[in-house]
């Protein structure tokens, strides 16, 4: 376990996080694949697939494009408020939320394991701001999907009976009215949102 804080790793040399190995980024900028932003800024940067990252700043800050499009395990728990992905990301373990949102804009995180463990945290300063998919086993499960907006937590609980098949579900929300209430039969003045 590598905990960066803001120190910044620099220099004419490789940096490689091994598989198992765990990065704590705490740059605004995360981890970039090259450049002199983030955390890491040596002339070569291997970051493992098989590895876990952790946003542990205290200021927002984004995911980079170091962090490899599928991790291990991956955790939020930033003081400063949000994490905010550059790119998609595919999580192999868990997803980790302890502190601050993870905002996804258009991009998706994806709870790969379907497991019912493979999100865990959650709470009204410590959720998914866009879209977040997961993995769903066949048979009887429930599963949690920790989102909101940048202004309200949204949580949902999904429950399966048995006799369903495996599939993925991506769960995300807007803030007010969905935007097509006018075109649907729902009376807009009498809907909560």
């Amino acid at each position: 376990t590598l905990n960066c804080g803001t120190t910044t790793i620099s220099g004419a040399g490789t940096f490689t996080l091994a598989s198992g190995g765990t990065l704590g980024i705490g740059s605004t900028a995360g981890i970039t694949s090259s450049g002199a932003t983030g955390n890491v800024q040596t002339t070569t940067r291997n970051f493992n697939t098989g590895a876990n990252y952790t946003y542990n700043g205290s200021a927002a800050q984004a995911t980079g494009s170091g962090l490899p499009a599928t991790v291990n395990n991956l955790t939020v728990n930033n003081s400063g408020g949000a994490v905010t992905l550059t790119n998609s990301v595919t999580v192999s373990g868990v997803l980790t939320l302890t502190s601050g949102l993870l905002t996804t804009g258009a991009n998706i995180v994806i709870a790969n394991s379907n497991a019912t463990g493979a999100v865990s945290g959650g709470s009204s300063t410590a959720y998914v701001d866009g879209n977040l998919r997961r993995a769903i086993a066949a048979g009887a499960n429930s599963y949690s999907f920790p989102i909101g907006t940048s202004t309200a937590y949204a949580p949902v609980t999904i429950d399966f009976t048995a006799g369903t098949v495996a599939g993925t579900l991506t769960g995300s929300t807007t803030n007010g009215d969905h935007p097509n209430i006018g075109s649907s039969t729902f009376i807009s003045t009498s809907t909560v949102n």
